[in-house]
């Protein structure tokens, strides 16, 4: 009778030692990938906007206008017509999306992914040390990738532009205070029924 006790007891003891090794095994695989996911997204982080703000530029779609793109860590996401003299012009979007949807704004999805200006949707293909290779994800159909480039040297951005779009910003702001406070009193009517479609 001793015997057979003493050998459940062995059992007991080998079947809490393989559940404490499988579950050792599962918390250290679990923590690693934690651990690499948030390394690979700090390593891209650092990567876009070397720790503070890097401008990168690209050729658009049809390959005749180059756009110019900072990045900073605060996720802040200018673009800029680049133009042949060497200058960038702003493009004047707002951290609050405009009403097709577009502003100022990078972050970098848990999956990997890359959202620039709250439209568009990136897969990073490949990096190396002076370019990235973006695949776009959100258009259906088209197999668009594009290639930016680490902007060097002088940066040439206009000064006087970053004021002007400033103000427009503000402007914008202001209106749309206006706007909504002529609805609230009334003054202005929304219509949130749809229309009775046309013969």
């Amino acid at each position: 009778m001793e015997k057979v006790l003493i050998m459940k007891n062995i059992k007991n003891i080998k079947t809490s030692v393989v559940k404490w090794k499988i579950l050792s095994l599962l918390f250290f695989i679990t923590s690693t990938f934690s651990c690499n996911k948030n390394n690979v997204q700090q390593n891209i982080r650092s990567y876009l906007t070397s720790d503070s703000i890097q401008f990168w530029d690209a050729y658009n779609y049809s390959g005749n206008v180059r756009l110019s793109y900072s990045f900073d860590k605060s996720g802040n996401c200018e673009t800029y017509a680049l133009g042949i003299d060497g200058i960038r012009r702003i493009y004047v979007f707002d951290s609050i999306p405009d009403n097709y949807g577009i502003c100022n704004r990078w972050k970098l999805n848990d999956d990997g992914t890359l959202n620039i200006m709250c439209e568009d949707n990136y897969k990073i293909i490949s990096r190396n040390k002076d370019s990235m290779v973006l695949k776009k994800l959100n258009n259906p159909g088209l197999n668009w990738t594009r290639t930016f480039y680490k902007a060097k040297g002088n940066l040439n951005i206009d000064e006087k532009e970053l004021q002007w779009r400033d103000s427009i910003i503000e402007a914008r702001r202001e209106q749309q205070k206006i706007y909504e406070e002529k609805i609230k009193s009334g003054e202005i009517k929304v219509i949130t029924e749809k229309a009775d479609p046309v013969d």
